[in-house]
C-alpha cells in the first residue's frame, strides 16, 4: 500500500545554541511492517518528525489523541530531547502539516501561548546529562524495554520539573518502579527490590553515580534525613516479624548503618530477645564494629530500596497527612528531608538507565 500522506511535525525551543543531538530512523507504533520508519531529527533548537502514511489522519488527532502513532512519536521525541539536553528549554511553537502527493492539505501551528510546557521549573534537569546516549536510544524502540524506558524517562523529567518535593518524589518513584519491574520481570515489589539489592551488591561498579554521592556522607548526614524510628516501628510492628528484622540487620556491614542499628536497638530489643534473636544481632554488630568499614552500595540500597519504599507507602496509602497541608511558604523539615533522599534515588535511577540494555 502506497504511503502518499506525508506528515511533518516541527517543535521549536528557546535556547541560545543549536547543536545537533541526533538523527534517527524510528519504527512507529501499530505498524505491521517494522521496516517502515519515521525520520526524526533532534537539535537543541528543534525537533523535526517526518512520517509517511497510507491513511489520512486529521491534525487534531495528531496533537490530541495519545493513541495515534504520531502522537506517540512526539512523546518519544520530547522525552529523548529533554533527557539528552538536560536543560529546561521552553517550547516556543509546534507546527503540524499534512501533504498528499506533494500538495498541502492541512496545517496547524500552536504558538507559545497555546503550548502546555513539559518543563515548568528546573529542579535538577542537569543530572539528566549523565544518562548514556547509547542507552537512551532504547526509547525509540517499539518493544517492552522501549516502552518501559519511555514511561520511566517521562516520569523522571516530570520529577525534575515539579515544584514541590513530594511531587518530585512521587514521580521519581514511578520512574524507578518502571525500571526495577522491567529488570526483574515481576510485578511484586518485595521480590523485585530484594533481587535488585542483590544485583547492586554483586555489581558495585554499575552504580557509580549513586555510590559517589553517598561516599562522603557521615552517619549524622544520613540520619538527619531519615526517620529511622518510624521506619523500624512500621516495618516490624509484630513480635512475629523479629526474624525479618534479624535478616535486615545481618545484611548490613556499613559502619554508619551499624552504628544506627546499635544505638536504636532498644526500639525492638524486647521482640528480638523474646524470639531468641538478640544474641545473633549483638554478635553481628560487634563483628562489624571491629571491621569498621564503610560500604557505599549498602547505603544506597538502604536509602532507596528500604527507607524510600517505606516513605512511598506512607504517601501512596494515605498513611500520613498530605504534604500540601503545610501553611508556611518555606518547605517543611519533612519536605527538605525527602528532597535530599530523592537526589540519591535520582542518581540510582540514572545508574540503572546507563545499563538499561543489559537488563
Amino acid at each position: 500500500m502506497s504511503r502518499n500522506y506525508k506528515y511533518t511535525i516541527i517543535i521549536r525551543f528557546s535556547t541560545a545554541t543549536n547543536r545537533s543531538i541526533g538523527s534517527f530512523n524510528v519504527e512507529y507504533p501499530y505498524s505491521s511492517n517494522s521496516s517502515l520508519k519515521d525520520k526524526i531529527i533532534v537539535k537543541e533548537k528543534s525537533i523535526k518528525i517526518t512520517a509517511n502514511r497510507s491513511k489520512k489522519t486529521v491534525i487534531s488527532d495528531v496533537l490530541h489523541n495519545a493513541n495515534t502513532a504520531m502522537n506517540r512519536q512526539i512523546s518519544k521525541s520530547l522525552a529523548y530531547y529533554y533527557a539528552a539536553v538536560g536543560q529546561p528549554n521552553i517550547i516556543t511553537s509546534i507546527k503540524v502539516s499534512r501533504h498528499l502527493s506533494g500538495k498541502l492539505q492541512e496545517e496547524k501551528t500552536i504558538n507559545k501561548s497555546g503550548v502546555r510546557q513539559i518543563i515548568n521549573c528546573d529542579n535538577g534537569m542537569v543530572y539528566l546529562q549523565n544518562i548514556s546516549r547509547i542507552e537512551l536510544k532504547t526509547v525509540w524502540e517499539e518493544s517492552e524495554a522501549g516502552h518501559a524506558l519511555l514511561y520511566a524517562i517521562t516520569h523522571l523529567i516530570s520529577s525534575c520539573s515539579s515544584p514541590e518535593p513530594f511531587q518530585r518524589f512521587e514521580a521519581l518513584w514511578k520512574c524507578f518502579n518502571s525500571l526495577y519491574k522491567l529488570k526483574e520481570g515481576s510485578m511484586q515489589d518485595s521480590s523485585c527490590l530484594q533481587n535488585l539489592r542483590a544485583h547492586m551488591v554483586a555489581n558495585v561498579s554499575l552504580y557509580p553515580l549513586s555510590r559517589a554521592f553517598v561516599n562522603p556522607m557521615t552517619h549524622d548526614d544520613i540520619f538527619s534525613i531519615v526517620n529511622w524510628r518510624d521506619m523500624i516501628l512500621n516495618d516490624y510492628k509484630l513480635e512475629s516479624q523479629s526474624g525479618y528484622l534479624l535478616g535486615f540487620i545481618q545484611r548490613i556491614s556499613d559502619a554508619r548503618l551499624i552504628k544506627k542499628i546499635e544505638d536504636s536497638l532498644p526500639i525492638r530489643q524486647q521482640f528480638l530477645q523474646n524470639k531468641g534473636h538478640l544474641p545473633a544481632v549483638q554478635t553481628h554488630i560487634q563483628q562489624q564494629k571491629v571491621l569498621n568499614a564503610n560500604n557505599d552500595i549498602e547505603v544506597v540500597a538502604f536509602m532507596c530500596l528500604k527507607y524510600l519504599y517505606f516513605a512511598r507507602n506512607k504517601l501512596v496509602h494515605a498513611e500520613r497527612v498530605h504534604p500540601s497541608f503545610h501553611w508556611v511558604k518555606e518547605h517543611s523539615n519533612e519536605e527538605l528531608k525527602i528532597d535530599k533522599c530523592s537526589l540519591i534515588l535520582k542518581l540510582l535511577v540514572i545508574d540503572l538507565l546507563n545499563f538499561n540494555t543489559q537488563f
